[in-house]
């Protein structure tokens, strides 16, 4: 069996540097979650018109997020 590398992106840093800078240039539409913390940390919510998958360890907030996103959309944008 190979071992795994623990070196995931194999590109120079400096093409690492000008994919983020471009990444960081194209414009994102975004959804508001409605969660205050989250959308701030976000920059406006979550990519419209994408997948999220919001993961993490047991008692890490995942549920109590999707609730939350939940009722303040039904509430706030209906």
């Amino acid at each position: 069996m190979k071992p795994v590398s623990s070196k995931t992106n194999k590109r120079p840093h400096s093409q690492r540097q000008k994919a983020a800078s471009q990444n960081s240039n194209n414009h994102v539409n975004k959804c508001p979650t409605g969660i205050k913390g989250f959308d701030q940390i976000t920059e406006g919510g979550l990519p419209k018109n994408r997948t999220t998958l919001i993961c993490g360890s047991a008692g890490s907030g995942k549920t109590l997020m999707g609730i939350d996103f939940l009722i303040k959309g039904a509430s706030q944008y209906n």
